[in-house]
């Protein structure tokens, strides 16, 4: 009987062991059929935002920049670089500024009082920039005065003449040093003719062009080595400034 006894416990032991083996078994099977997931990041590189540039704006006055002459017309460019100006919108504070070529930004500007400062302004309407440049509103200032040929082009300030060279001119001709938006005329001066022997003979020419008239051109016609002419009160309508007297010693 006790034999029956150990010999099942020895069997219940058997069927537990090989119970527990097989459990083991399974569940091993089962950790290795496990799926391992893997997640990958994508990371997108962001483009900086394009910023648009527009081409900057300028305000030109020409030669002589930031002065415009009152009774003139004065010309001014106002442009967009490399582009074309038509999207520009140009105004001015005072007097009266019209476009003459809007293609090639040019503009006209003109206006009779002076003593004024006056702003243009320019508005890149693509871009939306305001340019702005102040201008004094002048009166022109008074030319140089010489005697030439008329409308023969001036080559430097003649101070000297021989008789010869002296007889062949026929004019008082004005120019300014720097350009200046009008022609200015002599319109009258006075001639004054010393002699080496110290004769003197005055006249005034009133020729509106500088011309020489009758009576100048005489007096011309009679100059010899060491003679002395004088032109002085020398008046013309572009510029309400004193013109030099000018004196010319025949060499």
């Amino acid at each position: 009987m006790q034999m029956r006894s150990e010999t099942l416990l020895l069997l219940c032991g058997l069927f537990f062991l090989c119970t527990s083996c097989g459990t083991a078994k399974k569940t091993q099977k089962n950790n290795s059929n496990k799926t391992t997931t893997t997640v990958t990041t994508t990371t997108t590189e962001t483009k900086p935002t394009e910023v648009s540039t527009h081409p900057p704006v300028y305000i030109d006055g020409g030669f002589r920049k930031k002065i415009f002459y009152a009774g003139m017309q004065n010309t001014i460019k106002i442009y967009a670089e490399g582009g074309n100006t038509a999207h520009l919108e140009v105004s001015v504070s005072g007097g009266k500024l019209k476009p003459a070529d809007v293609t090639k930004g040019l503009y006209s500007y003109t206006d009779r009082a002076y003593g004024l400062a006056v702003e243009v302004v320019a508005k890149d309407t693509a871009s939306g920039t305001i340019i702005t440049e102040i201008f004094d509103v002048v009166q022109i200032p008074a030319p140089d005065a010489y005697v030439w040929t008329y409308k023969k082009i001036l080559k430097g300030s003649y101070a000297e003449f021989t008789a010869d060279d002296f007889k062949k001119q026929n004019a008082v001709i004005l120019q300014h040093e720097e350009r200046i938006p009008a022609r200015c005329n002599a319109e009258t001066y006075t001639v004054t003719h010393i002699n080496a022997a110290g004769k003197r003979i005055v006249h005034k020419n009133e020729n509106k062009s500088g011309l020489f008239d009758e009576t100048t051109l005489a007096m011309i016609s009679l100059t010899e080595k060491g003679d002395v002419f004088i032109f002085e009160n020398i008046k013309t309508t572009c510029s309400p400034f004193p013109i030099k007297n000018i004196v010319y010693v025949i060499k």
